[in-house]
């Protein structure tokens, strides 16, 4: 390989590797919890806060999560699921039988009717979650 190919070799290296990165977004990641305990799993999303486009978001993983994001102001939304025993329904046979489904634990003023809003800054983020069932 001569020197000009070498020198070819790791500019073309270095455009790609910093390509990766010059995407506008940001690495942002933190806990959650609710009244004190970690919440296992789930999701947690930002959109823009002023309703522009755009919605990132990630998992949660025994409390924690991570994901990337654009910088700014952002409405984030927390959800999970947990298995809820069902009630004894009659079944086309006479007979009675448990239904399980799921429930979303996490208070509707953090998902659907989300009051939290925290600001993502252009470096990285570490953002917590403290939540409240009441």
């Amino acid at each position: 390989m001569t020197m000009k190919n070498t020198t070819e070799l790791a500019m073309l290296l270095v455009v790609l590797a910093s390509g990766c990165r010059h995407d506008g977004k940001v690495h942002v990641s933190g806990s959650v919890t609710l009244d004190g305990q970690s919440v296992n799993n789930g999701s947690i999303s930002f959109e823009a806060a002023d309703g522009g486009p755009g919605v990132y978001s990630g998992g949660i993983h025994e409390g924690s999560y991570e994901l990337r994001s654009t910088p700014g102001s952002k409405k984030v939304r927390i959800t999970a699921y947990r298995s809820r025993r069902g009630q004894s329904e009659p079944t086309s046979r006479g007979l009675s039988e448990h239904t399980s489904s799921f429930e979303n634990y996490i208070p509707a003023r953090y998902n659907d009717k989300t009051s939290l809003v925290r600001e993502v800054a252009p470096d990285e983020n570490q953002i917590g979650f403290s939540l409240a069932s009441k």
